[in-house]
C-alpha cells in the first residue's frame, strides 16, 4: 500500500532564518573565518538574488572554506553550532505541523537545500523519518567541497523526492510539501497538496494563482525579519486511505 509524505523545506520554512546565513555568523563570531570572508558571503547571496550567479556557484563558495575538514571534525562543529543557533529558530508553528501530519500516519521528510551536516541532527531532533539534502562529498574521510549531484535546489530537489518516493512507495498525490520561496515549485508542483509557508513574492504570486495553501508560520527572528504575524492556521491533514 502506498503512504502520504509530508516533506519539509528547512531555511525560512521549519527554521526562522537562513541556515547558511547563520552558520556564517557562527564561523565569524567564533573566529574561524574573517570579516572579510563574511562580506564575501553576503556579496554571493546578493548576486544570487539579482540573478547574476546561480545557487550552485553560491554553495561552493561558502563551502570552500570546508576543503579538508574530516567528516568528524564537520559533525562535531555542526553540533555545537546546531545546539546554539538553529534549535532556538526552529518553528513552533513548524513542529505543530509536523505532529498533525504524525497523527495522520504520514511520513515525515525533511527536504532542503542545506547538507547533510544540518539536516541529519535535525531529522534526530524533530524525530523525522527521513531528510533529503545536499551530501558533502569527501575523499578518505577529507570533504572536497563538491556536492552529489544533482543539486539538491529547484529542479534538483524535484529529482531527489521523486526519486524517495518511487523507493519507498509514496504516493505525491496524495502528500504535502512545505515551502516559502518559488525555487521549490518544482517540488510543490510534485505533490497533491503544495503548501506556501511564509512565502516570497514569487511563490505568493504562483500560489495565489493557482489556489494553493497559504499559511504564515512564527518564529521570532523570521517575524522580525518579515514583520509577519505569529497565528497558526493549520492546513487540513487527511488521515491515509483505509486501502
Amino acid at each position: 500500500m502506498s503512504q502520504t509524505a509530508a516533506f519539509f523545506d528547512v531555511d525560512d520554512t521549519l527554521l526562522a532564518g537562513n541556515s547558511g546565513t547563520l552558520y556564517t555568523r557562527y564561523m565569524f563570531e567564533s573566529g574561524k573565518i574573517r570579516r572579510r570572508d563574511l562580506y564575501q558571503a553576503a556579496y554571493a547571496i546578493l548576486l544570487h538574488r539579482m540573478n547574476r550567479l546561480d545557487a550552485l556557484s553560491v554553495a561552493r563558495r561558502f563551502l570552500a572554506f570546508a576543503v579538508g575538514y574530516s567528516l568528524e571534525q564537520m559533525r562535531e562543529e555542526c553540533a555545537r553550532w546546531f545546539e546554539e543557533m538553529i534549535v532556538p529558530r526552529i518553528s513552533a508553528d513548524g513542529v505543530r505541523a509536523i505532529e498533525a501530519h504524525r497523527a495522520a500516519g504520514h511520513r515525515l521528510i525533511l527536504c532542503s537545500a542545506s547538507t547533510q551536516f544540518l539536516c541529519e541532527p535535525l531529522q534526530a531532533h524533530l524525530s523525522l523519518d527521513g531528510s533529503l539534502c545536499n551530501q558533502l562529498l569527501h575523499e578518505n574521510g577529507l570533504l572536497t567541497g563538491e556536492v552529489a549531484e544533482p543539486f539538491c535546489y529547484g529542479p534538483g530537489k524535484r529529482v531527489w523526492l521523486e526519486r524517495y518516493a518511487a523507493e519507498a512507495g509514496i504516493d505525491l498525490v496524495r502528500s504535502y510539501f512545505y515551502s516559502d520561496s518559488a525555487s521549490d515549485l518544482p517540488a510543490l508542483e510534485a505533490v497533491g497538496h503544495p503548501v506556501a509557508i511564509n512565502a516570497d513574492r514569487a511563490l505568493l504570486r504562483e500560489a495565489r494563482a493557482r489556489g494553493w495553501a497559504l499559511r504564515r508560520w512564527g518564529g521570532a527572528a523570521q517575524a522580525a525579519a518579515r514583520q509577519a504575524p505569529t497565528t497558526f492556521s493549520p492546513v487540513r491533514v487527511s488521515a491515509p486511505d483505509a486501502t
